[in-house]
This record gives structure tokens, sequence and C-alpha cells, in this order.
């Protein structure tokens, strides 16, 4: 029998019952924490920056703010990035703080509880299932992986290790996507017949009664009539504000993440499947949610997996 295409719906069901499957067997109480992190009596979360640059300065900003958290390392290759953020923590937090190349120093001390990976995407996957490796929670940013094969090492090496493992789609984390979602839900919108994705501006959904808009990044929605008129909205803020203090709440508490590695995976895979069917000749392909192969393309498939330096290399076993 000839396998059917993934449809997105399709993909997001066998997806949520992956998690909710994942959130009955697996004990998050169970996760352990490093030893500082638990034992201090501030219960402060001692963290890595990797990755220096424009969203790492932001993040080093953020999370700096933040009750309980410090920073003791700053990484990245190109030591003139992140300068005036070095010095700006410096004079904020009450412990040295160091600058590093590598972010193998930053792993192997066992007073850093959490690292924040904010490098190019190609170094995503490495740094997190090396920091998991080395007993480090873990916040990277989007896209947390490259290729398919490496969004399923990230996921294997969070639950063996037992880390938390916050992915940076920041709007998993805030109210105004929330109540956008309950809208949907509800059936005023009417049937929903089309929808239309403009990059990172905007997406906007079509029924059959009326039409919503959602904007970028922190900026809510509007729900609008055929006549244009605004009959529902949320104003929203850039999520970072709820999507940091949730990572730090996860990391004590011991919870998934709103943006847990798993369902960011999923998310990611989207993507994944447009990219390997323009290289192979915009062709239509059939994906097996169960082996996370695709059925009817080997040249697919040899995609799954990007080609590593030696000594840069994902193990098949994390």
């Amino acid at each position: 029998m000839k396998p059917h295409p993934v449809t997105r719906r399709l993909f997001i069901k066998e997806s949520i019952k992956k998690t909710t499957a994942l959130a009955a067997t697996a004990s998050i109480g169970s996760l352990t924490r490093s030893v500082r992190g638990a034992n201090s009596p501030s219960n402060y979360v001692v963290l890595g920056l990797v990755g220096a640059g424009g969203r790492g300065t932001s993040h080093a900003n953020g999370f700096s703010k933040l009750q309980g958290a410090e920073f003791k390392y700053i990484c990245d290759v190109n030591d003139r990035q992140g300068v005036q953020m070095f010095r700006d923590l410096e004079k904020n937090q009450p412990h040295p703080l160091k600058r590093v190349t590598d972010m193998r120093r930053v792993f192997d001390d066992k007073e850093v509880d959490a690292v924040i990976v904010a490098t190019p995407e190609h170094w995503h996957a490495l740094a997190t299932v090396w920091a998991c490796q080395a007993g480090k929670d873990v916040y990277v940013e989007k896209n947390p992986s490259l290729t398919i094969w490496e969004g399923r090492k990230m996921i294997e090496a969070a639950r063996k290790y037992r880390r938390i493992v916050q992915v940076g789609f920041q709007n998993r984390s805030a109210p105004y996507a929330v109540s956008a979602r309950e809208y949907l839900r509800s059936g005023t919108l009417g049937k929903i017949v089309h929808v239309k994705v403009y990059n990172s501006e905007r997406i906007e959904i079509y029924g059959t009664k009326q039409l919503m808009y959602l904007g970028r990044h922190g900026m809510g929605w509007q729900v609008m009539e055929v006549d244009g008129k605004v009959v529902a909205e949320e104003k929203g803020y850039h999520p970072d504000k709820w999507h940091q203090p949730n990572f730090l709440e996860c990391i004590r508490a011991r919870n998934l993440p709103n943006s847990d590695i798993e369902q960011a995976h999923y998310s990611a895979c989207l993507v994944h499947f447009g990219n390997v069917s323009y290289r192979v000749g915009q062709k239509q392909l059939y994906f097996d949610g169960q082996t996370e192969r695709f059925s009817n393309s080997e040249e697919a498939n040899r995609l799954l997996r990007p080609a590593y330096r030696k000594h840069y290399r994902i193990p098949d076993k994390v």
C-alpha cells in the first residue's frame, strides 16, 4: 500500500500523542540538578553563555536581571564579541566573571548549573548534547537543530541525562499566544480555510466568518470582520519576559519547560521537511514519523544527518 503523505495536522496530532505519553511516563521530580544550584542557600542558578553575539547579549542582559541567576562564563570563539556586555555584567555581579573561547571549559565546570546556547545554528545540537552529557540544563536558541537527525539526538541526550532543555521558541511562554489559540478553538473564526505565513513578519488565518492577524514576536493578535472592523485583540510584548523566567523555574522545580526540546523538535521538523524537499528537486516526500526517515527517497534520507568535522561529531549513541 502506498503510504499517505504526512500532513501538518497528522504530524502535530502524532507529536502530541508522543509528548503526552512522555509526560505521563517520565518522573520529572526525579530529574537531578548539579550540586551548587541545588544546595545553595539562595538557590542560585549559575549560568554560562555560549555565543556572545546580538542574541547572546540580549539573553545575558535578560537573565542577569532575574532573581537568583548569575553568570560565571561568557564564551565565544571571537574574543571581541560581547565586550561591552561582559563589562556590564562584571559591574553588577557579586562574583568574578570569566571569558573563554572553548565551550567545553564551561561544560567542565561543575559549579555551572545551566548554559545558554546562542551560537549560529550549526552549533546548537552539538553544544546541547555536550552540555547534557556534562550535567547542565540548556536553553538553546531557535532553530534548535540543523537537521531532523540532530533534533532526535538532542531529545535522547536530554532524556538520558535528565536535563531541562528549553528551546528559544519564546511565543510558547506568551499569554497572548495562549489566548489566540483559545480563540481559534472557540470556533468564532468559523471554519479555517486558508493560512498565510509571511516569514517572521505575520501570520494570517482566514476563517469563513473572520480573519485573525498574528503579529511577529511580541506583537499580539487581532481579529477582523469582513469589513475590516476589529472585534477582538490582545496586545503583546516580547516574550523573553516570560520565557527566560520559565527556564529558571523549571531548573529549580524540575518540570518540563514551555518549549521542551521534544515539542520544539516536531515544530522544527516542519522547516526541515521543506528544506529537504527543496534540495532533492522540490519532490513530494513521504515521511515515517516512527522511524523519522523518508520512505520514498534515499536521496532525502542522506540529508537527515549533516557532515561533521573530526572531533565535532554527535555520536549515534549520545
